[in-house]
């Protein structure tokens, strides 16, 4: 039996320019399943608060260094080890 996430997710198809609007309301531990969606985190200054990467996240060479958690079949436990405050995925 699979474990649902207990932490705020977010899917997205259109950007994350809603999610990182005011510093009072910024997630401060974000995990990202999207490798493009790990790159917009990073382009928009964001990067230092990722804490999780998907194992396909390549670019750019900074998302390299966080913990990956996987992707097609994520370790439900890794993430909430890096308990995080907004986890970026998406959906089929």
């Amino acid at each position: 039996m699979r474990r649902r996430l207990a932490v705020p997710l977010v899917v997205t198809t259109a950007g994350l320019s809603p999610i990182i609007h005011a510093q009072a309301n910024r997630p401060q531990r974000i995990v990202s399943l999207i490798p493009a969606a790990t790159e917009i985190l990073f382009a928009i200054g964001a990067g230092a608060d990722v804490v999780g990467v998907s194992s396909f996240d390549r670019l750019p060479v900074e998302a390299t260094t966080r913990p990956r958690v996987g992707v097609l079949d994520p370790d439900t436990e890794r993430i909430l080890s890096l308990r995080p405050t907004l986890v970026v995925y998406e959906t089929e």
